[in-house]
């Protein structure tokens, strides 16, 4: 039982981490189509207070497998090396070039092309990952990897790395319509929000599709409860990005479509759990059998686990405390016949 309440909150950990971490991917992605350093800069200057603390999340799903579940993680991170050592350097250096970027004026051609590149390698490694978990690792005795270096490469695993980079890149275009105050970047991305809502629920779709081809060995959905949480979590992903679609061009939706994106990508990650439980690590690996012992689980649920809640709560404060405040435009004063009365700013009031 415990080890299922651990395996929640590294789940919980893994919802958070692409959610914020995906936006701020996202964000990067989306400078490689700005044809200016100046939109490039905005882009940038939108998550430089808060990219370091999204990515903690993904220590939490780190350190959790490590920790509750030896055997999951013994068993994947063998299959999947390459992608992982390219995606920790893709983080290593993008942390830098936030940094090197924002000591420097205009926009530094070496260190940008390494914040552009760095994102978009990072979310297309990271959508492998997450591939190669749902087409299932080759485990031997004692749950050891048993496959080969590069047996993670397939075209489903391309299929999802591109799908995750355009759902990061559609979570970064939500975050600037809920938090920009550059006007003229808005008015140039904003416009993107409904193809690209349409093109990652084609890619969504497709993925999907997919699934009980690349994971055919592992999938359990004969049981009713199954097919019942999968329609709704099916259900609420389709609402949500008509949702995402409608609200994009509506200027009086700002928080909206975020909203629904991040809930989108949960209903998508109840959609996988609900598709594999018990299993961790398909085609086999169960989460009874890779957790650690009891005790173990047990620290780590009264040690760490009871202060996720509290990590969650701080990061929704110094989020909305280091939110970038929306200008608002105002009407001017003006002296006529010895009164003051308003006049209509130049904008129009839009």
């Amino acid at each position: 039982m415990v080890e299922n309440v651990w395996f929640c909150i590294i789940l919980v950990g893994l919802v958070l981490y692409v959610t914020l971490d995906g936006y701020d991917l996202g964000m990067g992605v989306l400078a490689v189509f700005q044809r200016t350093g100046a939109d490039r800069r905005s882009l940038l200057e939108l998550v430089s207070p808060v990219w370091d603390g999204n990515e903690s999340w993904i220590l939490l799903v780190a350190v959790g497998l490590w920790g509750g579940f030896p055997a999951a993680s013994g068993g994947l991170l063998p299959s999947v090396y390459p992608v992982v050592i390219i995606m920790l350097f893709s983080l290593i250096l993008r942390g830098v070039s936030f940094e090197m970027i924002s000591n420097a004026s205009g926009w530094p051609r070496l260190w940008g092309r390494t914040f552009m590149a760095g994102s978009l390698l990072a979310g297309f490694t990271q959508g492998i990952v997450i591939g190669t978990v749902i087409q299932g690792v080759h485990l031997g005795a004692h749950d050891r990897f048993t496959g080969g270096t590069f047996d993670f490469l397939s075209g489903f695993t391309v299929l999802t790395g591109l799908t995750t980079v355009v759902l990061y890149s559609l979570a970064g275009l939500a975050m600037v319509k809920m938090r920009s105050n550059d006007e003229g970047l808005r008015r140039k991305i904003i416009p993107w929000g409904r193809p690209l809502v349409s093109l990652a629920a084609i890619m969504i779709v497709l993925t999907g599709v997919l699934v009980p081809v690349a994971g055919a060995s592992t999938l359990t959905i004969d049981q009713p409860l199954r097919v019942v949480l999968m329609i709704g979590a099916c259900t609420t992903a389709v609402i949500l990005m008509i949702t995402a679609w409608w609200s994009f061009d509506k200027p009086n939706h700002d928080i909206l479509p975020f909203v629904s994106i991040a809930v989108t990508m949960a209903a998508g990650a109840a959609g996988l759990l609900i598709l594999f439980y018990p299993l961790i690590l398909p085609p086999y690996l169960t989460i009874a059998e890779a957790a650690s012992p009891t005790s173990s689980v047990d620290f780590l649920l009264g040690g760490f686990g009871m202060l996720v809640p509290v990590v969650i709560l701080y990061n929704a404060f110094a989020f909305w405390v280091l939110r970038p405040r929306r200008k608002r435009a105002t009407a001017p004063f003006s002296l006529a016949n010895g009164s003051i009365s308003m006049q209509p700013s130049a904008s129009g009031g839009n």
